[in-house]
């Protein structure tokens, strides 16, 4: 029984030690291929990514430029249009408050007759 379990045992080592020496060997064996699939598979995905990032930065290009051309607008147009605007309004207002005080002043007497 004792020359049973030193025969399995020197077989179990003798399986470790070409099962190691395999793959030594195949790790080692076709660096090139190995390298050669990373390679092609960095150019097919490199030319997508880059696409991608100029895409996006050309959006965020675009983006910018419409914002700076719409200060531009805004630094162009001095908003007088609105300026009038309001001043004619203001004017309507005070000239309304007048006209409302004096219906306020009627109604009272004609409501104290």
């Amino acid at each position: 029984m004792e020359n049973l379990n030193t025969y399995m045992n020197v077989f179990q080592f003798v399986l470790m030690i070409g099962a190691a020496v395999f793959a030594v060997f195949f790790y080692f064996s076709k660096p090139d291929e190995r390298a050669s699939r990373r390679l092609s598979r960095i150019e097919t995905e490199c030319p997508m990514k880059h696409n991608a990032l100029n895409l996006a930065v050309d959006d965020i290009k675009n983006g910018i430029l419409n914002i700076n051309e719409t200060f531009l607008f805004f630094q162009r147009n001095d908003f007088k249009h609105i300026e009038d605007n309001s001043r004619s309004i203001d004017a309507r207002m005070s000239r309304l408050e007048g006209q409302n005080e004096v219906l306020i002043s009627l109604l009272q007497k004609f409501l104290d007759k």
